[in-house]
């Protein structure tokens, strides 16, 4: 999952003036066409600077504004080649987020200060105010979960895969994708990893309402959307060396990840890209404040109640505000969902009544 930010902020440092929106777009294909929004915004200034037009007096808020400005441009152009930016929000939410652009912005201007003084790049980045403004601090990024994703707006999902792939390996992908949502309804009955950023920022979330919240035995539990290489290398009409091929290739593309486990799940390009899909298709169970697609967060853990009767995928099924309906199902949220339905709605789920508090479990 995790985003090379020395290779794009350095491809930043090379672009040059004349059209700005050609040039960010380039920048965000160059990065296999997923890009963090602060990071973007940071080629953006680079260009301003490179121009001699930027403006110390703009707040971090303008700067957005102008870069909004950019991708509707860009949009634009590539609408009649079927393809188009959009935002979106990564499930595992803000802090995890935030604190991973952090941390691989500092190595990047750690790496900069290492180079010799003689390196024209160390030289521009010395000169770049932007890029001091932020390492400082002086000019604050905002805190953002947010991914600008280039996804194919064509109407088959065999058409989207069709220019980087095979028949063959078309049919993988689809059956992959099944192995990763049949997965997703198996519960492991084990503590989770403690390493994971997702158990770490949403075992905040519940420390700061009640500190014996994670006392219980209810988050002893887990569910996940992903699953090892050995049981994807079963896929009958390719060798494992085709899939993991494959595979690594997938991973390029930010079709899928990779865990540290060596798992493999759905990567935000993929779901962006075939959400419609997903959903009428498995039936995956939709975030309770947003509405989106769950992949990673929390699910309520009242078993009985919610994994007894598989939710059907309708928006009449899966809208809350129907308190007469009192069938079964899943009720999911995002990380930054989750911390938004505790502090404004409730801290009990609002499909069984149960506590959430001590009752959930991880979606990991």
């Amino acid at each position: 999952m995790d985003i090379d930010l020395n290779d794009e902020l350095q491809n930043s440092v090379q672009m040059t003036k004349d059209d700005n929106s050609k040039y960010l777009l380039q920048y965000i294909l160059a990065v296999q066409g997923v890009c963090h929004e602060n990071v973007l915004l940071l080629a953006l200034m680079k260009l301003k600077i490179d121009q001699q037009q930027f403006d110390k007096s703009w707040s971090i808020t303008q700067w957005l504004d102008c870069l909004k400005k950019y991708i509707e441009e860009i949009n634009v152009k590539l609408s009649p080649l079927l393809y188009k930016l959009v935002l979106v929000n990564h499930d595992i939410g803000k802090d995890a987020v935030d604190a991973h652009i952090k941390q691989k912005f500092q190595q990047f201007i750690l790496s900069v200060n290492h180079i010799s003084l003689n390196d024209s790049l160390t030289s521009n980045m010395i000169d770049n105010e932007a890029m001091m403004q932020v390492a400082s601090g002086s000019l604050s990024l905002p805190q953002s979960n947010k991914y600008y994703v280039y996804i194919n707006t064509q109407s088959t999902n065999e058409t989207k895969l069709a220019t980087k792939f095979t028949t063959k390996e078309i049919e993988f992908i689809k059956w992959a994708i099944e192995q990763f949502v049949t997965q997703g309804d198996i519960i492991e009955y084990k503590p989770p990893q403690l390493t994971s950023s997702i158990i770490g920022n949403v075992n905040n979330i519940l420390n700061d309402i009640d500190s014996n919240a994670l006392t219980t035995e209810g988050w002893n539990h887990f569910i996940t959307y992903s699953t090892g290489s050995t049981q994807l290398s079963q896929f009958a009409d390719m060798s494992p060396l085709e899939v993991e091929h494959v595979l690594r290739q997938l991973c390029d593309y930010k079709w899928f990840y990779r865990t540290s486990e060596g798992k493999f799940g759905m990567d935000i390009r993929c779901i962006a890209e075939l959400e419609e899909f997903l959903a009428s298709t498995y039936n995956l169970s939709a975030c309770n404040i947003c509405k989106k697609i769950v992949q990673i967060g929390v699910t309520c853990g009242n078993i009985d109640e919610h994994f007894s009767k598989e939710y059907d995928g309708s928006d009449e099924d899966n809208d809350t505000d129907n308190d007469n309906d009192n069938s079964p199902k899943k009720m999911v949220w995002h990380v930054d969902c989750f911390k938004y339905y505790l502090a404004h709605v409730s801290h009990d789920c609002k499909g069984c009544g149960k506590s959430l508090l001590t009752g959930g479990m991880y979606i990991l």
